[in-house]
């Protein structure tokens, strides 16, 4: 039987040998303690004090002595061992324990107990019979008798005793097993049940897939493939409800505010305020953001005017299809007055909506619109117009041999513009600029754009001044001038060139396919070689594709192309920041090798012994035999070259190992020189 560490049968074997050495204790006392301990003259009740040591200690000494003691002739040994004594009532007691043991493994796998179990039946049977025949066998004139109460009650007690212990070692052993049969079984896979983990996958680092937002539900669905902004979002295909939409606090422009929010549905919306405002209306010309948030992922659209369903409304909400939770949306609108004129519809001279709708991916829309409602602030325009940005940076370059460029300036609102080398007066400027003045032109970014051709840029650089005049249809008097000059800065440049382009004529790789870097180097343009580099094996302008290295400050522009073995053409086309263009193309050739490298020549020149190699590479040899390896033999100046010497020794042999840069090499020597005297 084999019992493990920290069982059952373990804990009750260790237990039922200390009960044991318990019992020899207990019977070793007895002994000592026995009426026949005491003397054989029982008459010698006292000690003196005073008079050596005690009773006990005496008969331990006789013991050891094996001095006899006057009764009926017999030595403490001979006693011991005679029929009654102690030790035999103790190896009777381990006799019948035996037996019990034996008879409760029986049992115990008769009436079906568990290998625990049966051990603890033995163990507590053995340790109560040997309980009950220790005392039963122990004759009845000796001390346990007394310890027991008396001569007519000692195989009783021992007896009761035995059953006792036996019992509670048999219950605190006893250990109730249950038994379930589990039952595997290879079927389909089927995502969990329910929705509320959908949302997991939309944490973390990397993107949601298809496969794990399935993975987290049945009703999970990925949404916006292939946006970049995919979601996993619950899809409850029993929902006929349509999204529940709320303003997004966080959207909106600061120093604005909602006001009357009502949930739709069945509520019509909320208004747009600007703090601070007497009566709350909205700035002309300034940008305003705000937002909606849905109960569930949905599109959401948007119009200036009523409509019957959502298809029929005119665009999406911050111009995005994709279904999210929140959208918002940014516009900017000129005065009441110049809304007067527009296609926009105006309610008591200065109020405006917009009407919302959402959708979710069951198809379930707003029936009734979602309107967004605020007023223009109807106030004379007195602030002069602001240019935002130009479509290209001031102090930005030209291309060489070019001496003009045409800008585009972006202004908040409808205005007319000028330009001059010299700073001075609007009405002073020479040069005028072609610009929208309509809300209908607004462009994407909602600003107002306005064209000019910038004349006599030389190397040098020039500097050009702009103002602005708002309102071109109003009177002069209502119109507002900048009163400081917009300077804006160009340059010319020098032509952009390819330095250098690698690689080119043959090239060697250690396995197919090999990594095989093109490297551009650009000098002079606009900017001291920094430029953009594009890559081709066609030459057509549809096909070049941008350098994944590029850009940078230093001119160098790096792109990795895996290739087989074989002849290719590449064509490199780079442009700097001011459209310098420079064009150029390199062919190779790549021999793809997985063999060890060839030595071509091999001779002795100047004391020294010298191996050429096909390629690049690095040696070492032995004098003794081919078992080396490269690493372990003596260095043959000079790694990654073609030519390898080594001192010059007649009475040597050069057991000669080489690897190319790919490390590639032969278990066996490349060459194997031995020096030799030829006589003419």
């Amino acid at each position: 039987m084999i019992i493990e560490k920290g069982s059952a049968g373990r804990k009750g074997i260790a237990g039922f040998q200390a009960f044991l050495i318990i019992l020899s204790v207990i019977s070793f006392s007895v002994l000592m303690n026995s009426e026949f301990v005491s003397g054989q003259n029982n008459d010698a009740t006292t000690t003196p004090a005073g008079e050596g040591s005690s009773e006990l200690s005496r008969l331990i000494s006789d013991i050891l002595k094996k001095d006899t003691i006057d009764r009926e002739g017999k030595t403490v040994i001979q006693y011991a061992f005679e029929t009654g004594s102690v030790y035999d009532a103790f190896f009777t007691g381990l006799q019948w324990a035996a037996v019990a043991y034996s008879v409760g493994q029986i049992v115990g796998k008769v009436i079906g107990l568990d290998k625990g179990n049966t051990q603890a039946l033995s163990i507590s049977a053995a340790a109560a019979t040997f309980i009950w025949q220790f005392g039963s066998t122990l004759k009845t004139n000796i001390g346990i008798n007394q310890f027991l109460g008396g001569t007519n009650y000692i195989g009783l007690s021992s007896f009761v005793s035995g059953v006792a212990i036996g019992a509670i070692i048999f219950i605190s052993m006893y250990k109730k097993t249950k038994k379930k049969v589990a039952i595997f079984e290879c079927k389909p896979w089927q995502p969990l049940s329910g929705d509320d983990k959908c949302e997991e996958c939309n944490k973390g680092e990397l993107p949601c897939s298809e496969y794990r937002c399935k993975s987290l539900g049945a009703s999970c669905e990925l949404v916006n493939e292939g946006s970049g902004q995919e979601k996993c979002v619950s899809v409850d295909r029993n929902d006929v409800l349509p999204p529940v939409i709320k303003p997004d606090e966080s959207a909106l422009t600061e120093g604005h505010a909602y006001a009357d929010v009502k949930t739709s549905p069945p509520g019509p919306g909320f208004r747009i305020i600007r703090k601070g405002a007497r009566d709350g209306c909205l700035k002309a010309y300034t940008p305003l953001k705000f937002g909606i948030v849905t109960n569930e992922v949905s599109q959401c659209k948007i119009d200036f005017e009523r409509t019957d369903s959502f298809e029929k409304m005119r665009a999406y909400m911050g111009g995005s299809n994709l279904y999210s939770y929140k959208h918002e949306e940014k516009f900017s609108l000129p005065g009441a007055r110049e809304l007067q004129n527009s296609s926009l519809v105006i309610e008591n001279g200065k109020e405006m909506t917009f009407y919302v709708r959402c959708r979710d991916r069951n198809g379930n829309e707003n029936s009734a619109e979602y309107a967004v409602r605020f007023c223009m602030d109807d106030s004379p325009d007195t602030t002069p117009p602001r240019i935002e940005s130009t479509s290209i940076e001031s102090g930005s370059c030209v291309a060489e041999g070019t001496s003009s460029a045409g800008v585009e300036f972006y202004v908040n609102e409808p205005a007319e513009c000028r330009w001059d080398t010299q700073s001075t007066d609007f009405d002073n400027m020479e040069n005028k600029m072609s610009c929208a003045d309509s809300p209908s032109q607004i462009n994407a970014l909602m600003l107002y754009t306005c064209k000019a051709n910038l004349t006599g840029i030389p190397k040098s650089g020039a500097t050009f001044y702009i103002r602005c005049r708002d309102q071109p249809n109003a009177v002069e008097s209502d119109r507002n001038t900048n009163g400081e000059d917009l300077v804006f800065k160009l340059r010319g440049s020098n032509k952009l060139k390819i330095k250098s382009v690698e690689p080119n004529g043959t090239i060697f790789g250690g396995v197919s396919p090999w990594p095989v870097t093109l490297r551009v180097e650009t000098a002079y343009g606009c900017n001291n070689g920094k430029a953009l580099c594009f890559y081709s094996t066609t030459g057509e302008d549809k096909d070049f594709i941008l350098f994944k290295d590029t850009g940078k400050e230093d001119g160098i522009h790096t792109q990795r192309q895996d290739l087989t073995a074989g002849e290719y053409t590449y064509y490199i086309k780079c442009v700097d920041e001011g459209g310098n263009v420079a064009i150029q193309e390199t062919e190779f050739k790549l021999e793809i090798s997985e063999d060890a490298p060839v030595i071509a020549r091999v001779y002795e020149e100047d004391d020294k012994l010298k191996i050429v190699t096909l390629r690049k590479s690095e040696c070492s040899y032995s004098s003794e035999s081919c078992d080396f390896s490269i690493d372990e033999g003596v260095k043959m100046p000079y790694a990654n070259t073609t030519v390898h010497v080594a001192d010059w020794n007649p009475d040597k042999t050069y057991y000669i190992k080489c690897r190319d840069e790919f490390r590639n090499e032969g278990p066996d020597c490349s060459i194997i020189v031995k020096p030799s005297k030829i006589f003419y």
